[in-house]
């Protein structure tokens, strides 16, 4: 399930939309315990966001892909991670009645705006591209090293396979 995609990047002139849009909604997420961050998620199915991550989705994987539930705009700043998790198990805990998905994300900053912050799988650092998509599994495990400079971006999202509420593939 762990795949990278960069048939269709996302456009840097979004990138920088949602940077300058979303900045100031932000909530700032912390469990010391595991997590510090900020975020804001985007839920209406009309919004430009959605629609742009969407496409991109469609373009990368293919027309029987999409989005679920929500997208979500993450932030870190110095001092900020998200240490080893998998997303699965909250998000089954918070909503009991979601279909079967897997995870995907597009880092929307470039490399050079921030140190640290390295995402990764498995404890192995993934190789940094803007606008490239990204998906892992719901048990896979993954986070995001602590930021010691500068500003990182990334999109966080749910993919479902349409027509199909029993399988992924």
């Amino acid at each position: 399930m762990n795949a990278f995609f960069a048939k269709k990047i996302f456009d840097p002139e979004l990138a920088e939309r949602v940077k300058s849009e979303f900045i100031d909604n932000m909530s700032y997420i912390t469990n010391l315990e595991i997590k510090s961050y900020k975020k804001v998620s985007v839920k209406d199915e009309s919004h430009w966001l959605w629609l742009a991550v969407d496409d991109m989705l469609k373009s990368n994987i293919g027309p029987e892909y999409s989005l679920l539930q929500r997208v979500t705009i993450l932030r870190y700043d110095p001092g900020d991670y998200f240490d080893r998790h998998q997303d699965g198990p909250w998000n089954s805990a918070v909503s009991f009645h979601l279909p079967k998905h897997f995870y995907g994300g597009i880092e929307i900053c470039e490399k050079s705006e921030f140190e640290g912050g390295e995402f990764f799988i498995d404890d192995e650092n993934i190789p940094f591209q803007k606008g490239r998509l990204f998906t892992h599994g719901w048990d896979t495990w993954h986070g995001i090293r602590k930021l010691t400079k500068g500003r990182r971006w990334s999109l966080d999202f749910l993919i479902f396979k349409e027509g199909n509420e029993h399988s992924l593939i």
